[in-house]
């Protein structure tokens, strides 16, 4: 980090300068307050919000500590301000973090919140309110055990501000995971479904993934190229996720599980995979419709089935369950030749027919005489 001096700071451990962050377009280098050390930020006491630089871009608290209390002070207006980081050191025990309240004067021209063992507890729709220029979205171990499906409902609405219209939301990317959350509601993507590019819920003990999303608000990621669900309990992949990706934009899919339930197998020995065979044949069918619209490389797509790593983009993986073949007879097997029994046929009498009969007792002195008459030829050569 490049520091420049004579500009003020909000506390003796923070500096301003340069750092090369990823914002609005890309990474780049931005106006930083930096604030790390062994003490504690606490707010309002050693911790004076209006001494923030008027220039800065980006604020970023990394590997410190940092406590508000109750009567803290909300940010003042930073004109410039696009990033706000929180890289913490981890601590169950410091109270929860009011995130909308201290952003509430630059939380509409916020693009990157990146939030790293952060006390966000019974996170809500109103955290997220009004954060319309939102495009980078990360929750790591955050203490985060439920996501309601509304979470993003309000994220293009700004409260006591006139309406301009429909605002389109940009978040493109929402990384949340190493939290406690076992259950989830897939439709909590609903609002961001259009521009969402890369989502990671991994590592975040996830049970059970479920839907309530109707026909008409299904969440389809049409440019979606990354998701990561591995490192979680999942004991199926629900066909709503995976039929209602864009496979051609899709360029990795993680499923893979550390767990020792074993995935898809309800025993590990003997395992076929079963559950996986109609994400497999979805998979192949749609793959040759992208290829034939586009010379895009196959997807990386990874997953566990019976205690193994999987990759189906290899061609190797292969469920060995579905419709039943139809059943042929092995080429080595000879059927066991039987001599034909002689049927006896009946006039309308029920009297027995003597020509069925007759027929077989002039069969066999014709052999006989056939053979005889070659060893004759024999001893006479």
């Amino acid at each position: 980090m490049h520091r420049l001096a004579n500009v003020s700071v909000p506390h003796e451990s923070c500096t301003y300068g340069k750092s090369y962050l990823s914002l609005n377009n890309g990474d780049q280098y931005v106006s930083t307050t930096l604030c790390t050390g062994l003490q504690d930020f606490v707010l309002p006491d050693n911790f004076n919000v209006s001494s923030v630089y008027t220039d800065t871009e980006a604020i970023w608290f990394r590997n410190t500590r940092v406590i508000v209390k109750d009567n803290y002070t909300p940010l003042p207006y930073l004109p410039h301000l696009r990033g706000f980081m929180m890289e913490l050191k981890y601590d169950d025990a410091t109270p929860r973090f009011p995130l909308n309240g201290l952003l509430i004067r630059n939380k509409n021209q916020i693009s990157r919140l990146d939030l790293t063992h952060v006390n966000m507890s019974g996170i809500n729709k109103a955290d997220f309110n009004g954060f319309v220029k939102l495009k980078y979205l990360l929750l790591n171990n955050c203490q985060i055990t439920a996501i309601d499906k509304d979470i993003f409902e309000e994220l293009g609405i700004i409260l006591d501000a006139p309406s301009f219209g429909e605002i389109f939301l940009n978040l493109e990317t929402v990384r949340i995971f190493s939290n406690d959350i076992e259950q989830l509601d897939w439709a909590f993507l609903s609002p961001i479904s259009r521009d969402l590019k890369f989502l990671d819920l991994r590592d975040n003990k996830l049970r059970s993934v479920t839907s309530t999303a109707d026909s008409n608000s299904s969440v389809f990621l049409e440019s979606i190229n990354t998701l990561d669900l591995s490192q979680n309990q999942l004991q199926t992949l629900p066909s709503f996720i995976y039929e209602r990706l864009n496979l051609c934009s899709l360029t990795y899919f993680n499923f893979i599980s550390d767990s020792r339930e074993q995935q898809f197998c309800e025993n590990y020995v003997g395992c076929k995979c079963c559950e996986l065979y109609n994400f497999t044949m979805w998979y192949r069918s749609n793959l040759a419709e992208c290829q034939m619209l586009s010379d895009s490389d196959s997807p990386f797509i990874f997953l566990t089935c019976g205690g193994k790593w999987n990759g189906v983009h290899s061609g190797s993986f292969s469920p060995e369950c579905g419709p039943e073949p139809p059943t042929r007879i092995p080429i080595t097997a000879k059927p066991a030749l039987t001599r034909p029994q002689p049927t006896q046929q009946t006039d309308y009498q029920g009297t027995p027919k003597s020509g069925s009969q007759g027929n077989c007792q002039k069969i066999e002195p014709l052999i006989v005489s056939v053979v005889s008459l070659c060893l004759m030829q024999m001893i006479l050569l």
